[in-house]
């Protein structure tokens, strides 16, 4: 089952939370660029900084679903949003976070933002990280590392 793999938790196996919807999007290019005073001219110089790009941090946006079925009553449902809340607040600075869909990458991460909706036994979780911009493969000399 896909999830989040944080501080060797699995968001599904050890919390029983569904993965709903994942948002990884891309990190977006640091334009660094200089107008000449009274001209058109314009100089960039976003690669200047050893050849190559610069990139901005990017977001990671995952929703995660636990049923009241799944836990028994609705106070246990809130528990158990409790404590997937609690998980993924827990450290703190950027940590290693897995998406399972691509279980050979990890993420330098770090929670900023949890909000939990309660909707007909259902307690939805949307996570938001703050990561940096590449994944990083989980074995060094892998190969992975050049694909970016």
């Amino acid at each position: 089952m896909q999830g989040l793999v944080i501080l060797n938790k699995h968001s599904y196996y050890d919390y029983g939370a569904i993965m709903t919807s994942r948002n990884i999007g891309y990190p977006k290019e640091i334009k660094i660029t200089e107008r000449v005073p009274f001209s058109n001219i314009i100089y960039d110089f976003s690669y200047l900084h050893n050849g190559g790009k610069c990139y901005e941090e990017r977001t990671l946006v995952y929703e995660l679903s636990i049923s009241e079925h799944g836990v028994k009553n609705r106070r246990k449902l809130n528990f158990r949003a409790g404590e997937i809340v609690n998980w993924l607040q827990y450290e703190k600075g950027k940590i290693k976070v897995v998406d399972t869909y691509t279980p050979e990458y990890h993420f330098m991460a770090e929670c900023s933002d949890v909000e939990v909706v309660y909707e007909s036994g259902i307690a939805r979780i949307t996570v938001a990280f703050t990561a940096e911009p590449f994944r990083i493969p989980n074995e060094i000399n892998s190969g992975l590392e050049k694909i970016k």
